[in-house]
């Protein structure tokens, strides 16, 4: 082979194994997961009308030091008055716990029977995850009061 065919099969080689090496850092630095919905006396929905019950969250593809937001709705479905408490369990695997982080912006307050209120629910996900790539979660939703 001449000088000119080696030159062009080598940088065929190199722009091959750049993308490959792009490929597989774009798929192993992102995480797909959801996080089923419980609640203790109040109803979370999809739409501010509240017909549509939201049973998840879908967080979508989140890279590796990332957050996902998701915007739902809260509707106090008791009788009283009441305030808002948020957990998470069930996680698996339960190594993401450790990588993971669910908050919301609940203000605090009261609402009163049939109140809805928005609420944005936040996972930020630390820039130290390895080895988990899909994972799910329960997020509990408790009327307290």
């Amino acid at each position: 082979m001449d000088k000119q065919t080696l030159t062009v099969i080598a940088v065929g080689v190199l722009v091959a194994a750049v993308v490959v090496t792009g490929i597989v850092v774009y798929y192993s630095l992102k995480l797909r997961g959801h996080g089923r919905i419980k609640t203790v006396g109040v109803g979370v929905y999809a739409d501010p009308q509240c017909t549509q019950v939201a049973g998840e969250i879908d967080w979508g593809i989140i890279p590796q030091g990332g957050t996902s937001t998701v915007s739902l709705f809260i509707k106090n479905t008791g009788n009283s008055n009441v305030t808002l408490s948020l957990t998470s369990e069930a996680w698996e695997p339960s190594a993401a716990q450790q990588y993971m982080t669910l908050s919301w912006d609940y203000a605090g307050g009261w609402l009163v029977p049939a109140q809805v209120v928005a609420v944005n629910f936040r996972l930020d996900v630390s820039q130290s995850i390895t080895g988990i790539t899909d994972f799910s979660f329960d997020i509990v939703v408790t009327a307290q009061g």
